[in-house]
């Protein structure tokens, strides 16, 4: 039985290093070549980590992550206060692990360096182009000439996934007005302290995440406002200042000049993806490729690996493809159908009138359990456990 995983991101390495440690045949097939420093600054939380414990690896993703003991929520303008949430406590007593910050590319290299060691075969730089699946094969065809074929395929290709496009070419994602910009900056003295914490800058149709990662050698940015123009879904696309100087005018002067530390701004379009069905007779899709996550929740990685693990548990002794891949969407959806409510919720609340955003805060301050209870029902999820019952 060949399996072909095509995507080399967190899920697809994921997928790749489980499945192999059951003894399966897997190529992993990725168009970029794992060096460049992919993406910026994302968040493992502690449902996440129970699956990098599992592919052995939690212990250097400590070494190389950033822990932060508080979120700062604040109005963008003045940058006063409105809330903290002291997450390092909450993860250690709550929830039942760690909360961490890490670059995206440090996790590639953890996942990449364990899929090797077990022994998954890796091709890089080939872009895919096309896909082929008949009633017992799938074929995957590059633009540089190559083909690979498998028994299955594991679509972990990500927001602009090919092999969706393949099974599905009349989806169409909802714009949701909204769009995001993200760069990262290096720490210096031209930085406030007021950053050296990962805040969660709010206001009316627009807020700021930023947090330190690499042992608080860069600061990660990500503004996220409405937006009436439908941008691109790829995340990669560039922008410069210009693009998002119009937003920042009615926020502190110390977040225009974090965005003109850095010529390299990417912009990505926010869409709603609405899936019914993630599979076929022999390709599943994973991640991004199977349920884009809308940020407001920070879920995307973490869902990925969630996603892998499960998986992986249904190929282990599976009998029947179509039921197996069946019964592992069953598994999946209500729980990411969990994690894409709350996140709109979040959405809801960060971007709400000032009188709003107090209310809230207000409320918050008083009753505390709010925010315990919705954040328990994402971080406390234990898939290992949820996947064995």
């Amino acid at each position: 039985m060949q399996i072909i995983v095509l995507g080399g991101g967190i899920g697809g390495l994921a997928i790749s290093a489980l499945l192999a440690r059951q003894g399966k045949d897997v190529i992993l097939v990725e168009k970029n070549n794992f060096i460049d420093d992919h993406g910026a600054g994302i968040q493992i939380s502690s449902n996440a980590q129970k699956v990098l414990y599992e592919l052995g690896i939690l212990d250097l993703f400590w070494k190389v992550a950033d822990e932060p003991s508080l979120i700062n929520i604040r109005e963008i303008k003045s940058f006063k206060k409105l809330f903290t949430v002291p997450i390092a406590e909450f993860s250690n007593n709550v929830f039942n692990g760690g909360y961490h910050h890490i670059h995206r590319q440090d996790l590639i290299d953890l996942l990449l360096l364990r899929a090797k060691e077990l022994g998954v075969t890796i091709f890089q730089n080939e872009k895919i182009n096309r896909i082929n699946e008949t009633k017992e094969k799938v074929f995957l065809y590059s633009e540089s000439g190559k083909s690979y074929e498998g028994n299955m395929l594991i679509a972990a290709d990500g927001l602009n996934s090919v092999s969706r496009k393949y099974l599905f070419p009349d989806h169409q994602p909802k714009f949701q007005n909204l769009s995001a910009w993200r760069t990262c900056i290096k720490f210096d003295k031209n930085i406030p302290d007021v950053f050296v914490d990962p805040n969660l800058f709010i206001s009316k149709n627009l807020h700021l995440v930023t947090y330190p990662i690499r042992d608080n050698s860069i600061l990660n940015c990500v503004l996220i406002a409405k937006d009436s123009s439908v941008r691109n879904e790829s995340w990669k696309q560039a922008a410069t200042f210009t693009d998002i100087a119009p937003l920042l005018n009615n926020t502190n002067q110390a977040v225009k000049k974090i965005f003109l530390q850095n010529k390299i701004i990417n912009k990505w379009g926010l869409f709603e993806h609405k899936l019914k069905k993630w599979h076929s007779k022999r390709i599943v899709m994973i991640g991004d490729a199977a349920h884009p996550m809308l940020p407001f929740m920070s879920q995307g990685a973490s869902a990925s690996l969630e996603d892998s693990y499960a998986l992986s548990v249904f190929l282990e002794n599976y009998i029947d493809l179509p039921d197996t891949f069946s019964k592992f969407q069953r598994f999946r959806y209500r729980r990411v159908e969990e994690i894409q409510k709350i996140s709109s919720r979040n959405r809801y609340a960060f971007h709400q009138s000032t009188f709003l955003r107090k209310f809230i805060f207000t409320i918050l301050r008083l009753m505390p359990s709010i925010l315990i209870h919705r954040l328990k029902r994402v971080y406390n999820y234990d898939i290992v456990s949820q996947i064995k019952n």
